[in-house]
């Protein structure tokens, strides 16, 4: 995905902007930094003046500060709550490697909590794409809104594209799409494409919906019609506040929806031995052997 952003951003040339990075990135970013070399900045690993700096400089031009998982967002939020987000400024907070993205570098480089973190803060908007498209669509919608955003990005992806393009937005996209409306799957991320890599290899396309949830907000629930499906299954690499299992129950209870639901996030991880990416979202329901089983359970694959 983090190809994906540099590629889309070569598109703007005519676009004022900074790009920052806390010395992490190569091998990606180059592209960027060769083509536009007065767009492009290396603070070093100093995150939180990264953060202050682009509050200020975001005054006169939008800003990407660029790093890795947490570093960009749990190691500098109190100047991205103080300094971009209650001074309204066009800041786009980039992540690598969301959730256990670093999964073999150990909690320390987990990403869990952003969301619940940073989905609180006033003014910023939280996006994880799950494709090509979406990160191409969030791009655009950063630099038309101009308003502070987390544009939470997984170091891993797999091909996968919406249904519909023509309707592709920012919020909610289908990436597949049934007549039965009977059962119902939320993601985003990487998750997702896990998700969707099943749908196809099992032949589910004509039994599940599969929807990214790309703006982790309550717009993004309202847009589908949730309360026509008999059961909605919902997976999160994250804690659950702010993730998309908190705002589906929150849409269901306020609107009084009676429908079947199951809800897959991360718990307790401060006590589990290390190992990499796989085995961590194992252990919470997340990887693809536990998401399969679940979706066997649900249409009883044989």
């Amino acid at each position: 995905m983090r190809k994906v952003l540099i590629e889309e951003l070569l598109n703007y040339k005519n676009q004022d902007f900074l790009f920052m990075v806390g010395d992490v990135g190569y091998r990606v970013i180059e592209p960027l930094k060769e083509n536009f070399p007065d767009k492009y900045l290396n603070t070093g690993v100093n995150e939180q003046f990264m953060a202050s700096f682009a509050a200020g400089v975001a005054k006169l031009k939008p800003c990407f500060i660029y790093s890795i998982a947490n570093f960009s967002t749990l190691r500098c939020l109190e100047q991205i709550r103080n300094d971009i987000c209650l001074h309204d400024v066009p800041v786009c907070i980039v992540s690598v490697g969301g959730g256990f993205g670093y999964g073999a570098l150990g909690p320390s480089h987990h990403n869990l909590e952003d969301i619940a973190c940073l989905g609180s803060l006033p003014n910023l908007t939280v996006l994880s794409p799950s494709s090509r498209c979406e990160v191409k669509k969030s791009v655009e919608h950063f630099f038309l809104n101009k308003k502070p955003t987390y544009l939470r990005l997984s170091s891993l992806s797999e091909e996968c594209e919406v249904n519909d393009k023509k309707n592709l937005n920012v919020y909610s996209n289908y990436f597949n799409k049934t007549k039965n409306n009977k059962i119902l799957v939320l993601s985003s991320g990487f998750l997702l494409s896990t998700i969707f890599s099943i749908i196809q290899k099992e032949k589910l396309n004509d039994i599940i919906d599969l929807c990214s949830i790309c703006n982790l907000s309550k717009k993004s629930i309202e847009m589908l019609n949730i309360g026509k499906y008999q059961k909605i299954i919902s997976f999160d690499e994250a804690v659950y506040a702010g993730s998309i299992s908190s705002h589906l129950n929150k849409y269901l209870i306020d609107n009084q929806i009676q429908t079947q639901i199951e809800s897959f996030f991360v718990g307790d991880y401060s006590r589990i031995p290390g190992g990499d990416a796989e085995y961590y979202r194992d252990f919470f329901g997340l990887s693809h052997a536990k998401i399969y089983n679940v979706l066997k359970e649900t249409i009883n694959i044989k």
